[in-house]
């Protein structure tokens, strides 16, 4: 046995000085079995000492120092998937249903529902699925050319929203080295790249698909009713269904959740919140939904039909009224204002002689200053639309913050980071809560004068892309039909922000702003196959 393991070692050796076969031009002669041992050792004892180094950091040291080590992980995890090598298809459809589960967990997961460990980020659901997201959407563009081909055909239709997107992000990226500490938001950054960023371009791709539009809109109409049963419920609970029933890998001990799980009242009355971190934003998600309820209900064809879908409108007004929140009912009134306007306007130019459109033409301005008169003048609407009563705190809070600003933003025009702009401006509540009561302050804070004008920007430059589109489209496309309501949802959630500064509803947003990318890419072609088609054709 002895003489046997001696002779396999100096076979052993023997390979080893062996030297490299002679091969012909232009083939490359493979490495020396030596040489080749040295290299596999080295890679090898260089994962071993990078395995330990990084154990040893995370153990002992801070926070901040994982969040810098994490980053040649990430880069490394880029390097991989663009060295992939090209195909004819990626997988676009595991994209799709990545994009629509990310919808769903978004509007029906609680996000504090998560497991939080020392010094990392909770491990929410919708982060884990944005993830996803976000990596599958780059194979898609590292192995498809076909992919990237048709994503960027459909980003020239808007050109602004294209380069903002990227500029927005940059933005975000660039604020990590002036942060107050440098770095202190990077997970919180590359959170926003895969539920804003990555749900942006993938919503893209995935609504120039035919159907994927009123995909979206059955969807969100559908989890809202889910949703409206189950606020009755908690309603009649008077707290949170699942308070009390949280498990323990679950249950954030967080301060700012303890306050999310605690029943809220105004005036006596018990404020809704479902799903949702606080009811201000779920009263954001109602003014959201409505266009496309309101949609149904001017499209459908039969009487039974328009009285369902206005009966439910009208419950989804009163959902937002369950909320206390006056963002969600002047959100509602702005959504529907507005599409209203524009459906008017739209049939009065397609048939002037229209006596129905031209008597909406005439009464819908007369509606809107009677609203106004009333918002001014009425107590009981004023208070639940422009303020009062047990919102003047709510209201002076505002005003006082709006008054800091200035100052706290011209010492930092660029931005002071995601989540850095609240202690920036450094305004507290008179219970000691540090907080910012309007995304118009947050954003021009956290990521600076061209991040605010992109944000804003995007939002206002798609509501009227998309009401020109239904100003000239022939219905013939339903997606493309749905502009309308995209815009108003659109407005909706331009008429929260200016008074709402959480973010639980901006994955949504970026879907919109992606689905709105998309209907006017394919409104483009739809135009240009119609400008090309023979008049027997057309």
């Amino acid at each position: 046995m002895l003489r046997a393991l001696k002779g396999g070692i100096a076979n052993y050796l023997a390979f080893l000085v062996k030297p490299a076969p002679p091969v012909l031009s232009p083939y490359r002669a493979p490495l020396a079995p030596h040489r080749a041992l040295v290299r596999k050792t080295l890679f090898l004892a260089v994962c071993a000492f990078a395995g330990i180094f990084y154990g040893f950091v995370f153990t002992v040291f801070p926070p901040f120092l994982v969040i810098i080590l994490s980053i040649p992980i990430l880069v490394l995890m880029l390097v991989v998937i663009w060295s992939l090598p090209d195909q004819k298809t990626g997988p676009t459809k595991l994209l799709t249903r990545l994009l629509f589960f990310l919808l769903i967990v978004t509007v029906l997961w609680p996000n504090y529902l998560a497991i939080a460990l020392p010094g990392m980020p909770w491990i929410s659901v919708r982060r884990v699925v944005g993830a996803m997201v976000g990596i599958v959407l780059l194979l898609c563009l590292s192995v498809s050319s076909d992919f990237r081909g048709r994503l960027k055909e459909a980003l020239t239709a808007t050109p602004f929203l294209y380069y903002g997107m990227i500029g927005f992000a940059i933005i975000q990226f660039a604020t990590l080295f002036w942060s107050d500490p440098p770095f202190s938001s990077f997970f919180l950054v590359l959170d926003h790249q895969f539920v804003w960023t990555a749900a942006f371009f993938a919503s893209v791709w995935v609504f120039q698909q035919p159907g994927r539009v009123r995909l979206y809109a059955a969807l969100m109409v559908g989890m809202t009713m889910f949703l409206g049963l189950m606020a009755i419920a908690e309603y009649r609970n008077q707290a949170i269904l699942w308070a009390s029933h949280i498990p323990s890998f679950l249950r954030v001990g967080d301060e700012a959740v303890e306050r999310m799980l605690t029943a809220n009242f105004r005036d006596g009355r018990y404020r809704i919140t479902t799903t949702f971190g606080m009811s201000l934003t779920f009263s954001e998600f109602l003014a959201m939904v409505s266009p496309f309820v309101l949609h149904r209900a001017m499209n459908a064809k039969h009487v039974f039909g328009i009285a369902f879908w206005v009966i439910a409108d009208i419950t989804l007004l009163v959902l937002t009224y369950m909320t206390t929140a006056r963002l969600g009912v002047v959100g509602w009134i702005a959504a529907h204002c507005f599409y209203l306007m524009v459906w008017t306007f739209r049939r009065w130019r397609q048939n002037p002689s229209d006596l129905f459109a031209v008597a909406l033409v005439v009464a819908l301005p007369a509606a809107g200053a009677m609203v106004l008169i009333a918002m001014t003048s009425v107590d009981a609407v004023s208070k639940r639309t422009i303020g009062g009563g047990s919102t003047g705190l709510s209201d002076t809070g505002r005003k006082e913050q709006f008054r800091m600003a200035p100052p706290v933003i011209a010492r930092n025009p660029l931005g002071y980071s995601s989540g850095k702009g609240g202690p920036a401006l450094g305004y507290r509540t008179p219970g000691g809560q540090l907080t910012v009561d309007s995304y118009v302050l947050t954003a021009v804070l956290d990521y600076g004068v061209i991040g605010f004008i992109i944000f804003y920007g995007a939002m206002i430059s798609m509501i009227f892309g998309l009401s020109k589109v239904t100003l000239e489209e022939d219905g013939s496309d339903p997606d493309i039909h749905l502009a309308l309501a995209v815009a108003g949802s659109l407005v909706a959630f331009l008429a929260a922000k200016l008074v709402l500064s959480q973010e639980d509803n901006h994955t949504l947003y970026f879907v919109l702003l992606g689905m709105a990318c998309a209907i006017l890419a394919r409104h483009r072609q739809a135009m240009a196959g119609r400008a090309i088609a023979p008049p027997s054709a057309a």
